[in-house]
């Protein structure tokens, strides 16, 4: 998955950090909870020569306050179900943890939308449950 330069574009914590964003997003939330400008880029169009080998699954993620709760919602172009949503919505709950926390907004819902949520058939035999389910869809 590394480039050339050692560089793995889909780490989460180095896209948090690029230009700043999360004390972009954390400055915006604590000066104006009607914001709708607390957002995280993770796949910017503008960097598609740096995807040779790893191209971020994510998005964006986007935070809201509605009556002094803090929801977030991530936006996936692709997302595979069986490796990568188990580690995402990790990393996703603990970062909305975080930020409630050094905002002080009450954690509120996480949202997940993925584009293409998938499985790969390699996949299916590691689970006899996803095994007979696929077997019953066909």
């Amino acid at each position: 998955m590394a480039e050339d330069n050692g560089n793995v574009n889909s780490k989460f914590g180095c896209q948090w950090c690029r230009n700043s964003q999360i004390d972009y997003v954390l400055e915006k939330l604590r000066r104006d909870p009607e914001t709708r400008q607390a957002t995280i880029s993770i796949y910017d169009g503008k960097e598609h020569s740096l995807y040779e080998r790893d191209t971020p699954c994510t998005y964006a993620i986007q935070f809201t306050v509605v009556n002094n709760i803090l929801n977030m919602c991530v936006t996936m172009r692709s997302n595979d179900l069986w490796f990568g949503f188990c580690n995402d919505q990790y990393c996703f709950s603990e970062l909305h943890k975080l930020v409630s926390g050094w905002t002080g907004y009450e954690q509120g819902g996480y949202y997940h939308f993925a584009h293409n949520m998938h499985i790969y058939e390699s996949q299916l035999g590691k689970n006899s449950f996803l095994q007979k389910k696929a077997e019953y869809y066909g």
